[in-house]
């Protein structure tokens, strides 16, 4: 008698009883652990001499800046305007030296103001048409509907109309009635306004302006040298300074004297100091050495950082090779260097030297072979795109992109081992479960045979 046994298993594990999706899901499980760790770790070491990078970069970005404060067109290097009467005169500069010059204001620069005839009242209608408004040689037109023509619209027209060339209108009412007036937001000759119209019905009125402020040049004298300027901030007198006109205040003279910023000056070199100290320590913290290997720095034996660090303490304990300059060595304006390399400021020795001797100070800092100078070309090399820094970030984001192909073709393949071994288990589950339908089968035949005794114990 031949026997056949079908059996169907829809579910790993229901023929066997084995749980196979747990048995491969540790399998996999197993398999990708190790290469999983060795991605993870690269990937954290990577992406924290990334921030690393990221710390020392920016430490060394104010250091930059704060150098740069240093040379000839920086902070130290400017000088203070101080009128001898604020009343009359204001200035300021945005460059060094030293200098002093007597000002004269005679006269102020003024805006031109006009004013049109007197109409009742705001709501007055003034005509429809077309309305232009010159300053100086340029000009700009309003229209005036039918239906918005009184003066209040014109008023409204003419600020805020798109070419306004610098004129801003109002209406002034007195007992006689209301006016339109018009004023120029510039002073000087070459921005007086005029006014014409072509306005109907009352447009005419408009013609008939009167002068409220004539336009006026400011006239100064700078050394008996006469000026004339179109505005009370005058500019293009004496270069770099600026110098703002109060009060005009003809036949006085005061004194504007130009005189190098000491205050400035001294809290560029504080700046300084601050700055490469910071950026030593950030260096030194990154580079550190930790016998149990708990808190080494993250950039430990990296030689980029290791000889920046030589090169820095190389500079601030060199000489300035600046001629012209009575100090050469920091110390001698009260700046000295401790045992770990970072800077200490002595304030008092330092404003004696800046009192004292100004000019060198800037020169040892701002020549070309000065500190600020020697820092700077360091700096710019290690910070510019291409640069030892920017490099190595390049190179580790290069391989963070490898390392993410990687887990990509681990994924891949961790996939493929779990159909597998999916495949194989559940072969395995499907032969057991045969197996056993055949065992039952083959029970139930030799239970119905006579005289044949099945012996069961638990």
């Amino acid at each position: 008698m031949t026997t056949t046994v079908t059996s169907s298993v829809s579910s790993p594990g229901i023929g066997s009883g084995l749980d196979v999706s747990n048995i491969v899901s540790q399998l996999v499980a197993a398999s990708r652990a190790a290469p999983d760790k060795r991605l993870a770790a690269a990937t954290d070491k990577d992406n924290t001499t990334i921030s690393a990078l990221g710390s020392l970069k920016s430490a060394l970005s104010a250091l930059q800046t704060a150098a740069k404060a240093m040379g000839s067109t920086g902070t130290l290097g400017k000088s203070t305007a101080q009128s001898s009467d604020s009343s009359t005169f204001t200035a300021s500069t945005s460059g060094g030296g030293s200098a002093t010059y007597n000002v004269e204001v005679v006269s102020l620069a003024t805006a031109s103001k006009i004013a049109s005839s007197s109409y009742a009242n705001a709501a007055t209608e003034v005509g429809a048409g077309s309305v232009t408004v010159g300053v100086g040689a340029s000009s700009f037109t309003v229209n005036l509907s039918a239906s918005a023509n009184k003066l209040s619209d014109l008023v409204s027209a003419i600020n805020g109309a798109a070419d306004n060339k610098g004129v801003t209108a109002s209406i002034v009412t007195d007992n006689t009635g209301s006016r339109l007036v018009l004023q120029s937001q510039k002073t000087g000759t070459d921005n007086a306004v005029t006014l014409s119209s072509a306005a109907t019905v009352g447009g005419a009125s408009f013609i008939s302006t009167s002068v409220l402020q004539t336009a006026a040049n400011a006239q100064l004298k700078i050394d008996g040298y006469d000026v004339t300027s179109s505005s009370n901030t005058v500019t293009n007198a004496i270069s770099g300074v600026t110098i703002n006109l109060v009060k005009a205040n003809p036949g006085a003279t005061n004194t504007l004297t130009i005189a190098p910023n000491t205050s400035a000056a001294a809290g560029a070199v504080q700046d300084f100091v601050t700055a490469y100290n910071s950026a030593l320590s950030t260096i030194s913290g990154l580079t550190k050495f930790d016998p149990t290997g708990q808190a080494s720095g993250a950039l430990l034996g990296d030689s980029t950082a290791q000889h920046l660090m030589t090169q820095l303490r190389s500079i601030v304990g060199g000489a300035a090779s600046e001629t012209g300059s009575a100090f050469t060595l920091l110390s001698q304006i009260g700046i000295s260097s401790s045992k770990d390399g970072t800077l200490t400021l002595d304030t008092a020795a330092l404003n004696s030297a800046l009192s004292t001797d100004i000019g060198s100070v800037q020169k040892m800092f701002s020549g070309s072979g000065g500190f600020g100078a020697q820092l700077s070309s360091l700096l710019t090399s290690t910070l510019t795109v291409g640069g030892s820094i920017d490099s190595k970030m390049q190179g580790l984001q290069a391989d963070l992109k490898d390392i993410g192909k990687q887990k990509a073709a681990l994924d891949t393949r961790m996939s493929a081992e779990e159909t597998r071994l999916l495949a194989q288990y559940s072969a395995l589950d499907t032969l057991v479960a045969t197996l056993k339908s055949t065992q039952d089968y083959l029970t139930q035949q030799l239970d119905n045979l006579p005289g044949w005794t099945t012996s069961k114990s638990n």
